[in-house]
């Protein structure tokens, strides 16, 4: 029914004269009850005329007062005037509200909150800016996975249409429902989304309406040629909404494709089609020209959006990585080894890898100021990880990293595995009273307590122990660590404790679960290493199988504990070429010099002086180089150059003193202790 104001406020005056229209029961109330009060109580101007008439002296004969209460007669009068009350309600009493009038003050009510809406009385500016507000955080944050992009879209959404924020402005109600239903309309919720973007159009029309239905049709008709109006209009948000439909319909091959056949550059597109170019080119593995494609970017362009930062910090990290099959390992998180993870120590990898941290800093400080706690906290993470790698700022991190193992919380677990590959002093048992702890507060899927456990399996002793703890923990560990992972770890541990047989069982069930090649066969080489195998020939075998850099930096090591000359000395110079590491190219150096190979080893650090400069260890082999080359007195400023760093590299005395022989310094104070 439609409710008419005019006629609700003549109702109520038709009411008001019904009910309070001059009758006989008030002109009999009204007097009475006026005379009854005044006889009961005298007026205070008739007090004083009293007192004053009584304590005067002019008049002797009228010293008496005006008047007395008269209670019989006051009493009377308000009890005709209560009767007389009764009296005329009864005979009203079946005289009812009309059922338009019982309705009134909802009605009343709804009408005037409708016309203060439609008058601006809702602050509406303030419900655009909260509207703007959250529509933007849903836009920064889409990106991430762990952002519930669904659940925020449609709480946004059912508030603009009929809640709290329906007092927004048309247009900014429009163009966020617009762009609401662009970021749903892929998946279940594509009915939901047109039925937003329907609700934007009849608002007012918006570009972001346009941009919606072109998302709708193509990804409902599975074809990117219904999108082809866009291309109409020449803006960097046409643009890159075209490349993302082309990148979700023919995928990512298919859309840079389209890219580099329009000769468009990251400036043709806006920060959201910068975010899908980059993490188009890194799923092609497209490392270098994502690299590129990141260099030309503003600092402006990070500063306005956390994802287009977190993923140029990814693209400057992968390519600070020289063994390349390793690259998207770290794209999904940091190495559960972290602390031997090969990453390139030259000048140029350095500089990517600073550059990198940088960007997570300031993907970690928009992700925060937004509330996005949990996409901060992982980039907190890659920076703690790499400033752990980088010599110069390595103390600092370690101090920093520490400092959440004071006192045992959740963010000590979140923690954990880079505490656990860096060698932090962890007190275990407080650990594992936390993981119980907090196993019986939170929710069953908390991952990081599935990857503590991981952690906490390592460290349990002896190796049948480890087994006994998966066992009891499996299913925690699997919500966040691949099931695969575990059972590797179990199969090592009974290998290493004598069950072979037990070992040899698990590996079979593992043949069918999707385990890599290369892995099992890694765990079959520890079984029959347990059986008395040579592990030495078995690592040389699967390296010469895969060709993997894991597998040939695990059969450096081998050949490492071995002591295996020449070809460990080969190993380490195959290893180092592909990795880039400060450490391997340390290996290269321990390796020559055992073999008496100086010249190679001369040779080498001649070709590598940019990573010598950075390290401690190759210097001091720089230092011995120079020596037994002669150059005495290169020898000399490369150890005053160590001193002066206060290194603790072990044959520093012992070059000295050869150093103090062949310089003719050492005979001088002989013969001075003789004449003493």
């Amino acid at each position: 029914m439609k409710f008419d104001l005019n006629e609700a406020i003549r109702d109520v005056l038709d009411f008001l004269k019904t009910h309070w229209k001059p009758s006989l029961a008030k002109y009999i109330i009204w007097p009475s009850m006026t005379v009854g009060l005044a006889s009961l109580s005298v007026p205070l101007w008739i007090d004083i005329a009293n007192w004053i008439l009584v304590h005067q002296n002019f008049l002797p004969d009228y010293k008496f007062p005006l008047a007395q209460p008269n209670y019989p007669l006051g009493a009377s009068l308000i009890a005709l005037c209560v009767l007389v009350y009764f009296l005329d309600v009864w005979l009203k009493k079946n005289s009812k509200l009309p059922n338009q009038l019982s309705e009134l003050p909802s009605q009343v009510a709804i009408e005037i909150t409708t016309r203060m809406k439609s008058a601006g009385f809702t602050a509406q500016h303030l419900q655009d800016e909260k509207i703007e507000k959250l529509s933007h955080e849903i836009t920064l944050l889409r990106f991430f996975g762990s952002f519930p992009k669904e659940d925020k879209a449609t709480a946004l959404a059912e508030s603009i249409i009929n809640g709290e924020l329906s007092g927004g402005a048309p247009q900014a109600k429009a163009r966020a429902l617009a762009l609401l239903a662009r970021y749903l309309c892929v998946g279940e919720r594509g009915e939901q989304a047109e039925n937003w973007l329907s609700i934007s159009k009849k608002l007012c029309p918006t570009d972001e309406a346009e941009i919606a239905q072109a998302f709708i049709d193509a990804v409902g008709a599975n074809n990117v040629d219904v999108a082809a109006g866009l291309l109409k209009v020449s803006s960097p948000s046409s643009y890159a909404a075209f490349f993302m439909i082309k990148r979700t319909v023919e995928g990512s091959k298919a859309a840079l494709g389209w890219f580099e056949m329009a000769e468009l550059s990251a400036q043709s597109l806006d920060n959201d089609g910068k975010v899908a170019l980059v993490s188009a080119l890194l799923s092609e593995h497209q490392w270098e020209k994502a690299l590129d494609i990141v260099e030309t970017l503003s600092n402006e362009s990070f500063s306005m959006s956390p994802a287009l930062a977190q993923l140029s910090a990814f693209t400057y990290l992968v390519n600070a990585i020289k063994a390349v099959e390793l690259r998207e390992s770290v794209l999904t998180n940091i190495p559960f080894a972290s602390d031997l993870f090969p990453l390139a120590d030259d000048s140029e990898s350095i500089a990517l890898r600073n550059r990198s941290v940088e960007l997570f800093k300031i993907c970690s400080g928009l992700a925060r100021h937004i509330g996005a706690e949990d996409v901060a906290n992982i980039a907190d993470k890659y920076v703690l990880w790499l400033e752990l790698r980088n010599s110069e700022t390595h103390e600092l991190a370690k101090v920093e990293l520490q400092s959440y193992f004071v006192s045992y919380t959740q963010k000590t677990l979140e923690y954990l595995p880079l505490a656990f590959a860096f060698g932090i002093d962890i007190d275990f048992e407080s650990i594992e009273k936390e993981v119980n702890r907090q196993t019986a507060l939170s929710r069953e899927n908390n991952s990081i307590l599935g990857l503590a456990r991981f952690v906490l399996a390592q460290t349990k002793k002896p190796a049948s122990a480890v087994v006994e703890y998966i066992v009891r923990h499996r299913a925690q560990m699997e919500r966040a660590v691949n099931s695969i992972a575990i059972k590797m770890l179990e199969i090592e541990a009974l290998a290493r404790s004598g069950l072979v047989d037990d070992a040899e069982r698990l590996l079979q069930k593992m043949g069918g679960s999707g385990a890599p090649d290369a892995e099992v066969r890694n765990l079959q080489n520890i079984i029959e290493s347990a059986k008395g195998k040579d592990p030495v020939a078995l690592a040389i075998s699967q390296y010469q199988q895969s060709k993997a850099t894991n597998d040939l930096s695990h059969l450096v090591i081998l050949l490492e504990r071995e002591n295996l000359g020449d070809r460990y000395y080969s190993y380490c110079k195959e290893l180092f070429d592909r990795t880039g590491q400060e450490s391997d190219a340390i290996r290269v150096c321990n390796a020559a010099s055992s073999l008496g190979k100086f010249s190679e080893l001369h040779q080498f650090l001649s070709d590598k002086k940019d990573l010598v400069k950075r390290s401690e260890g190759l210097q001091a082999h720089w230092a011995w180089s120079l020596f037994r080359k002669g150059d005495l007195s290169g020898a000399h400023e490369q150890v005053a150059l160590l001193k002066q760093s206060k290194s603790q590299q072990p044959d520093l005395k012992a070059l000295e003193i050869n150093l103090s022989i062949f310089g003719g310094v050492l005979p001088r104070f002989c013969g001075h202790f003789k004449e003493a």
